[in-house]
């Protein structure tokens, strides 16, 4: 991977992009969601209804002078690399000028936060209202508006918190997945 994308690089800076190692983990969490349809599901605002997505937006946790900003590309499935380096740098710039749309920070269906830039390697960030599963947070997770017990008589339960490791440290909230 590493010697593709140092090839690939000078593409890339042609089109005012980088080719980072978050692209090809935005492919490889595509791949995942699609082997593993379950992960890509959030619950509906009532809590009784899990809502399977046919779609792959992905969240790109982007370090701005105020926080985190988590801009969402879309229909990361149908991108090439090289589009998906050239929009994520797009989108990461205008979240450090505070130009994204709504529109641009909604929808995702799972996250991805990256300490690789900054040279961190572990974090604990944390999300003001879950919807989906792949909301970015470490350890245990409560969430008043699940219920537990309308859950566990269904297909699905909630399952502990999945780590995704390597260079680039990612967490599930929630990994919701078939009894």
């Amino acid at each position: 991977m590493e010697a593709f994308r140092k090839e690939s690089q000078g593409e890339a800076e042609k089109r005012g992009a980088k080719m980072t190692p978050v692209v090809f983990l935005i492919k490889d969490c595509v791949a995942a969601l699609k082997k593993y349809p379950q992960f890509n599901a959030s619950l509906s605002t009532d809590g009784e209804t899990i809502i399977l997505k046919h779609y792959y937006h992905i969240g790109i946790a982007v370090d701005t002078p105020d926080g985190l900003l988590v801009p969402v590309l879309r229909n990361c499935d149908q991108k090439s690399l090289l589009e998906l380096a050239v929009e994520l740098g797009e989108l990461s710039q205008r979240a450090r000028i505070k130009k994204l749309s709504l529109d641009e920070i909604q929808g995702g269906c799972f996250t991805i936060s990256s300490l690789g830039g900054i040279g961190g390697t572990a974090f604990t960030p944390s999300s003001t209202h879950l919807k989906s599963p792949s909301s970015v947070s470490p350890g245990p997770v409560k969430n008043p508006s699940i219920n537990r017990e309308n859950l566990s008589h269904g297909l699905f339960s909630l399952s502990p918190c999945l780590m995704i490791t390597g260079s680039l440290t990612g967490l599930l909230r929630y990994a919701l997945r078939n009894i």
